[in-house]
């Protein structure tokens, strides 16, 4: 199967697309409010386009809690495997005594 550090680069590489990706999204964003803007449209179209960031920034704030909790699981990983050289090490240091 795969091992951990390809697991682990696989979670890296999610986590810099992810971040590439909500960076294109902020400037999109300001691209259209910036364009609608200097085109002066109606009062209503703005609003509608308020709505518009108001669920863009809803789904980024959901990205950003599945990017922490894919950090807090890498972090546990990590930890994981600390825990298993130190019981390792144990292992060898009491292989040694016998």
């Amino acid at each position: 199967g795969m091992n951990l550090h390809t697991t682990l680069n696989m979670f890296q590489n999610a986590q810099r697309s992810a971040a590439f990706k909500e960076k294109e999204q902020v400037r999109k964003v300001k691209d259209q409010v910036y364009a609608e803007a200097m085109s002066g449209h109606k009062k209503d179209q703005l609003i509608e386009l308020q709505d518009n960031v108001n669920s863009r920034q809803q789904i980024m704030l959901q990205e950003e809690m599945d990017l922490r909790a894919l950090q807090e699981q890498e972090h546990s990983i990590q930890q994981l495997e600390s825990d298993i050289n130190e019981v390792n090490q144990i292992f060898k240091e009491f292989g040694a005594l016998v």
